[in-house]
């Protein structure tokens, strides 16, 4: 496994998510007054995993990106941040 891609095999640049931003899913989880356990619950993972999205370890896969994007109703974009230039 590549330095580029999370344990599931995924590029953390992965075409459908510009640049993973773990803060934007923390500050939307916060607004709904959720703690980690509550969003580990709708999402039917580990509340070690929504810990690791939202320190920006890992990014989710794909298909829980889509659930993610549906909870909080918002496009899936949304959890993007701008990459950096150096």
């Amino acid at each position: 496994m590549s330095d580029q891609e999370n344990k599931g095999g995924r590029p953390l640049n992965d075409p459908g998510i510009p640049v993973w931003s773990g803060n934007a899913l923390k500050v939307r989880r916060i607004l709904r007054g959720w703690k980690i356990e509550d969003l580990a619950q709708r999402m039917g993972v580990a509340k070690s995993t929504v810990s690791r999205w939202e320190t920006g370890m890992h990014a989710p896969p794909a298909a829980q990106l889509d659930q993610l994007a549906a909870i909080f109703d918002i496009p899936r974009a949304s959890f993007a941040r701008e990459p950096k230039v150096n």
